[in-house]
């Protein structure tokens, strides 16, 4: 089977780079194909063109400002392909585009990150079943390690300086280096990043992707091989998830929530709706809910070995038993009705 992934641009720092090497190593693991689009490098219909892929799995937002694609998906679908279309609770803002892919029968399944509770005006409001396949950690490089003493720490954290995080770092984040050992690793945290940042947006735009490669190589922080080391070996992994302008939370899991158990980290991350149906509170995470309950906790198990290893034995396990990108590689396959 062939499978085509569409990204703008996957040689970035962000999430989309981990995505996308997450879903490449499943498939290939189950005997498929898997490409992506890379539309800021590639002609997208051209692409589509020259794989003719299986299953196409692509963002409402993007399509919504390239409908000349259309036509193209109008063949794959002739031809018997499977569409996963992603979308979020911002799916008002595209609902042209979704009406005109409803009018064509040109989706096979709406997804996304959200819990379903979330995305229920989404069904009401297109007649349409959504289907929440989250984020997941890569078993190829997320799984147990021995700890390393170059990477102990009371506290880590692995992210980005995102502007719109700036306020629940400044409530959650950096109070605890006051009094604990802290460890944050991730790009936009330094000046020389910005740097690259810039020079790697400059590449982007005037197509010099070489140039864009190259400064984004340079802001990877932590190496995936290291990253797992420093989640095994800090007594506290801090998830914080992505958060609107106005400080309220845009609600969905992050690869972070996976990644750490994966790893063999213990967790202590904020509240996101549905969490709770991927790792169980206070047994396999600990999911404090106000601001004083995220300090108490964090002390509570920094002294408290035994149950944060126990905590985390379990998370582990449920992390690599249910929450891989092979995982969600099959279930894709799974509602497509395609061999596994």
């Amino acid at each position: 089977m062939k499978i085509l992934y569409y990204t703008t641009y996957d040689g970035g720092v962000g999430a989309d780079r981990w995505i996308t090497t997450g879903y490449k190593n499943a498939f290939a693991e189950l005997g498929h194909e898997f490409y992506t689009t890379e539309s800021e490098r590639c002609d997208l219909n051209k692409k589509i063109a020259e794989i003719l892929p299986d299953i196409f799995i692509f963002p409402i937002q993007e399509i919504a400002v390239k409908e000349n694609v259309i036509p193209a998906i109008k063949d794959l679908r002739v031809r018997g392909a499977k569409t996963f279309v992603f979308v979020d609770t911002s799916f008002r803002d595209y609902m042209d585009c979704i009406r005109t892919l409803e009018s064509h029968n040109l989706v096979n399944f709406y997804y996304g990150y959200y819990a379903e509770e979330l995305m229920k005006d989404f069904q009401n409001e297109t007649g349409r079943q959504y289907y929440q396949i989250p984020l997941a950690a890569n078993s190829k490089i997320h799984f147990p390690v021995s700890p390393d003493k170059d990477y102990e720490s009371d506290i880590v954290f692995i992210g980005g300086r995102l502007p719109d995080k700036e306020i629940i770092f400044k409530k959650l984040l950096f109070p605890l280096a006051k009094k604990y050992n802290l460890k944050i690793y991730g790009p936009n945290w330094t000046l020389e990043d910005k740097v690259l940042r810039m020079l790697s947006g400059a590449g982007r735009m005037s197509g010099m992707f070489s140039l864009a490669d190259w400064a984004n190589e340079k802001r990877i922080t932590i190496s995936p091989e290291d990253e797992r080391k420093v989640y095994s070996s800090s007594k506290i992994c801090i998830n914080i998830h992505e958060y609107n302008p106005d400080g309220s939370s845009k609600n969905f899991s992050n690869e972070r929530e996976f990644k750490i158990p994966a790893c063999g980290g213990f967790q202590i991350s904020d509240y996101v709706t549905g969490i709770e149906k991927l790792f169980v509170p206070g047994k396999e995470i600990v999911v404090p809910e106000t601001d004083s309950e995220w300090f108490d906790a964090i002390d509570y198990y920094i002294h408290n070995e035994e149950k944060r290893k126990e905590i985390q034995e379990n998370g582990t396990k449920r992390a690599l038993g249910e929450h891989t990108y092979l995982h969600r590689a099959k279930e894709i396959m799974r509602l497509a009705g395609l061999a596994g």
